[in-house]
């Protein structure tokens, strides 16, 4: 049987409530598959087959998505019957149930920008979840996986990805808060709902971390043109976040390492991705699309980089 198939008999299984009619499959990522449900009211709930995560990593990522639904972050609202129950599986693989979210993913636009800053801060302030998973160790892990692809990049992007491991090494000594991590804050993960608010999507690597790391991302994620940092939208992210929470003067100074940071660790996971775990040769060239932007950043001094982004709400944190 099809995934489709064996999705409609789980469902039928822990949701008999449902009565879906229809199942369309809308896209497929390295560690799931995503699916559009029509019920017989015409009524559409969007699943997520986890292709390759443990029930319990699962049923945290239901549950964060339950406590931000509560707490009022816009992010897409769980299935009031499913939190992750323990027959949730198709074929083996767990799935978690969703309200469908209907709206456009955000673009790089100064308004989209902005109102990001906002969401990710909001998220930032948040008391701690309960159950989060500490981030992994950011420069051993990174170093360890560079040593074991250097040997097949080519010599002129070799040294450009040494050089940003070295800028890298001051995180070693990060002073920063840590707490709430989306840790993967791409425009593919906002959407502009009909109702006008920006959510965020797909908490799979949400943990308890540096919360700079999602300033690092989101600058990278959602503030790229044509493979370029785009320092008028970084402004915006930052005036939009820097409204709901400020940031120290040792957070500020490090926003240059967690973006070359950002920009490293995308790139080593798609020469990963794409070479070694999952061989896809129209894809193999992917990790590519970064290198320019990481030359771009490596090309400025920090404290010129700082003043370039100088953004309109910077008053320090005590």
């Amino acid at each position: 049987m099809n995934l489709e198939t064996l999705l409609k008999v789980a469902l039928l299984q822990s949701h008999p409530e449902l009565n879906v009619v229809e199942i369309h499959k809308i896209n497929q990522g390295l560690r799931n598959f995503n699916f559009l449900l029509i019920d017989s009211s015409g009524k559409k709930k969007f699943a997520k087959v986890f292709r390759n995560s443990n029930h319990r990593k699962v049923k945290r990522e239901a549950a964060l998505n339950a406590y931000l639904n509560e707490v009022g972050i816009p992010s897409p609202a769980i299935y009031q019957a499913s939190l992750c129950s323990d027959d949730s599986f198709v074929n083996h693989m767990p799935f978690i149930l969703y309200d469908h979210l209907e709206g456009h993913h955000a673009k790089a636009l100064i308004e989209d920008a902005a109102e990001i800053g906002r969401l990710i801060a909001s998220l930032h302030v948040l008391p701690v979840f309960h159950d989060l998973q500490p981030g992994d160790q950011h420069l051993a892990r990174l170093a360890t996986q560079l040593d074991a692809i250097i040997p097949d990049i080519r010599s002129f992007e070799k040294a450009l990805l040494l050089e940003a491991m070295q800028s890298c090494r001051g995180l070693l000594h990060c002073e920063a808060r840590q707490g709430i991590v989306h840790a993967d804050v791409f425009l593919d993960n906002c959407i502009k709902g009909r109702d006008g608010r920006m959510y965020l999507l797909d908490f799979e690597n949400a943990c308890f971390d540096y919360q700079l790391r999602d300033l690092g991302s989101a600058m990278l994620g959602c503030c790229s043109k044509d493979g370029l940092i785009d320092f008028e939208l970084v402004r915006h992210l930052l005036d939009g976040y820097l409204c709901i929470r400020k940031l120290t003067e040792i957070e500020w100074h490090a926003l240059y390492d967690w973006l070359i940071f950002a920009i490293l660790s995308t790139i080593i996971w798609r020469y990963i991705a794409f070479n070694i775990d999952r061989p896809t040769e129209n894809r193999q060239q992917l990790y590519q699309a970064f290198m320019p932007t990481l030359e771009q950043i490596l090309t400025l001094d920090k404290t010129y980089f700082l003043c370039m982004l100088q953004p309109q709400q910077l008053v320090y944190a005590r």
